[in-house]
Formats: structure tokens, C-alpha cells, sequence
């Protein structure tokens, strides 16, 4: 692997590197060199820095943000439960915030519904029909988000081989 200025003086690195060494080539052709273009970025404050990024990357938003969520509050079952959750423990909890008149946008299912992390599969033994779990969500006031993790464990051994193949 090598660092280059792809443009002199513009604050543009090109990091380059050759896969050509398992696990990487996944086969006995010849690789090719993959590329990565990043361009490094200065300012005087968070705002100048965001104001960049919006215009060059990321695109203004398209609409206003949902109000509800920027007024109400949002539980999370991690902050009570941590991952010890399951879908009955959801809805009480649901219940629960409702029987003190407490207000909400939502409730995020945080660590804990999923049989292995990455796999983004209900664990139909904690969560043996989430479909009814997110109607009595509603029925109780809350829209229903779920929390997704963007690590992979070796334990979820599916998951993990397709990342290394």
C-alpha cells in the first residue's frame, strides 16, 4: 500500500492498494489495483465544515425534519433493559411510558432483537412475532424503530464467512 498527492496541492490523497493476497483476490486471476480517492478537508468551525460537506457530498436536505422527533423524546429499551429484551418486555415497557403520560415520537428496540449481530433477523424466540409487537406499538402512540449494528461478530458465523470469502 502507498500514499500519493493524486493533485499537488489540493489537499487530494490517493491511497492505492494491490489485492493480491488471500483473503482478498478470491480467485486465481491476476488482480487488478483498487483505488480510493479522499479529499481531506479544513475549516474554521463545525458549521463551515457541514456547510462543505452539504454542498460537495451530501446534498441539502429535501423537506423538514420530522418535528416529533425533534420535540418529543425517544426511548430506547437499551436505556432500562440494556440487550435483555424480548417482545413482551417491549410492550410493557411501551405501557409503562404511557401509563405515566409521558410523551414520545418513538421507541427503539436497541441491542438485543437480533439473533447475532449483522444478521438483521428478528430472534423468533425472543421476538416471536414482531409484526404484532409493532401494531400494538402503534396502537399504543409509538412508532417503532430498530437498532442496527454496523459491526459483525465471528460468533454469527454465516455473516462473518461471507465477509471474509
Amino acid at each position: 500500500m502507498f500514499v500519493k498527492y493524486d493533485k499537488p496541492n489540493t489537499g487530494s490523497l490517493c491511497f492505492s492498494a494491490s489485492y493480491n493476497e488471500f483473503p482478498y483476490n478470491g480467485s486465481d486471476s491476476t488482480p487488478s489495483p483498487k483505488y480510493l480517492n479522499l479529499e481531506v478537508c479544513e475549516a474554521e468551525n463545525v458549521r463551515e465544515i457541514s456547510q462543505y460537506a452539504l454542498t460537495n457530498w451530501l446534498g441539502k436536505p429535501s423537506g423538514v425534519p420530522d418535528l416529533l422527533m425533534m420535540t418529543k423524546p425517544i426511548w430506547s429499551t437499551w436505556a432500562k433493559f440494556t440487550g435483555h429484551i424480548n417482545q413482551s418486555i417491549v410492550i410493557e415497557y411501551a405501557k409503562e411510558i404511557v401509563a405515566h403520560n409521558f410523551s414520545n415520537s418513538q421507541l427503539e428496540i436497541d441491542a438485543g432483537w437480533a439473533q447475532c449481530y449483522v444478521d438483521w433477523q428478528f430472534d423468533t424466540k425472543k421476538f416471536p412475532d414482531p409484526a404484532k409487537m409493532v401494531k400494538e406499538l402503534k396502537d399504543l402512540g409509538f412508532r417503532t424503530t430498530i437498532w442496527l449494528n454496523a459491526f459483525v461478530s465471528p460468533n454469527c458465523i454465516d455473516v462473518y464467512n461471507d465477509g471474509i470469502v
